[in-house]
């Protein structure tokens, strides 16, 4: 089982992946959701598609909306990243399930001085900062994998808000995405444990 599932971007790739490229995933995108947000939606997701005895894969896009333009909030939004692949992995071994957790870069973002009419918010900075940990930690001290899709979250993949993606911005995300998720079930780890 494949869930994508995160932010209002979201809702742009799972567009693009169910019309264009695969309808097996489950898609979750929620406007104006932080990472806590998906982490309990995760779960309830789970829950409520009897999950247990499933291997799951997680795409998780999230963190952009948990950057706060008044104050630094990287420590707090490193231990909700790790918060959130940890109580993943603690239901899944709970369901007698697995799951494998792939967190997608954090886009940068100009929307605090577009919404708020901050000047100088060093927010994009910040998504830097974060990003870098996450490419470094994922594998050694976060049980989850990296996926780096940055070079589709600028320029002309993204929409005039500079925030959300383009239709081909979500295509090349969406595209990613869906090797993983083969890359995957080649290796013979996906395994369909239990009848519906």
């Amino acid at each position: 089982m494949s869930v994508i599932i995160g932010d209002s971007n979201i809702r742009f790739v799972g567009q693009q992946m169910h019309n264009f490229i695969c309808s097996d995933f489950i898609v979750s995108g929620m406007s104006g959701c932080g990472i806590k947000d998906v982490e309990e939606e995760a779960i309830r997701i789970m829950k409520e598609e009897k999950l247990a005895k499933f291997d799951i894969q997680f795409f998780v896009h999230a963190g952009v909306n948990d950057v706060d333009p008044f104050w630094d909030n990287n420590v707090s939004i490193r231990s909700s990243f790790r918060r959130l692949v940890v109580n993943i992995q603690c239901v899944t071994k709970k369901m007698q399930s697995t799951a494998k957790v792939y967190i997608l870069s954090v886009p940068p973002t100009k929307k605090h001085t577009l919404i708020d009419g901050i000047k100088n918010c060093d927010a994009e900075e910040r998504i830097v900062r974060i990003n870098s940990f996450l490419e470094s930690t994922c594998g050694d001290g976060i049980e989850a994998e990296f996926v780096d899709v940055q070079q589709y979250q600028q320029g002309k993949y993204l929409g005039k808000d500079y925030l959300h993606y383009h239709p081909k911005g979500a295509f090349q995300v969406a595209l990613i995405v869906h090797k993983l998720s083969q890359d995957f079930l080649a290796l013979g780890t996906h395994r369909f444990l239990q009848e519906t």
